[in-house]
């Protein structure tokens, strides 16, 4: 029935981002408001939404989440987590 395929679209959505975030290495800073923190990316983040983000080519490795994770957490951050429409159109943009 039509009532159960969009639960079930958006379950497949969010496995496909929490997949390519794994993936290709994508690390999101924790979140902190305020309009300097473009000023307080680091060298080789982008900004985009009030969030840092990094892409990283050492990652890239099928199936290797945890390391990926073991890196985001070394530099304060974790996997990107696509919650808002904002942030998976900058994704789809880079």
């Amino acid at each position: 029935t039509s009532s159960r395929v969009l639960p079930v679209l958006c379950a497949l959505l969010l496995l496909l981002v929490v997949a390519l975030a794994a993936l290709t290495g994508h690390c999101l800073s924790r979140d902190t408001p305020g309009p300097s923190r473009i000023e307080s990316c680091p060298m080789d983040w982008l900004y985009s939404g009030n969030k840092c983000f990094f892409f990283s080519v050492m990652y890239r490795k099928e199936g290797d989440w945890d390391e990926s994770q073991r890196f985001c957490s070394s530099h304060r951050g974790s996997l990107a987590l696509f919650d808002t429409q904002e942030d998976l159109n900058f994704l789809m943009d880079i």
